[in-house]
């Protein structure tokens, strides 16, 4: 049985961090979350120029 020196960790971390780099997918992922941040930003823009609402009578206490 052979002993794996600390060399040897690191050139099999190295392949791992290059094989990992390249992910067919990672572009699809990237626009995902770039178009969730879009559609966030509209929907706060809506919710932010939306006018006030009153409640009405009714449902305040302190009359």
């Amino acid at each position: 049985m052979a002993l794996a020196s600390y060399t040897d960790d690191l050139q099999l971390r190295g392949d791992a961090r290059q094989k990992s780099v390249g992910h067919p997918l990672r572009p699809v992922l990237i626009t995902v979350f770039s178009l969730k941040l879009a559609v966030a930003a509209v929907l706060l823009g809506c919710v932010s120029l939306a006018p006030p609402v009153s409640a009405q009578g009714g449902y305040s206490s302190a009359d």
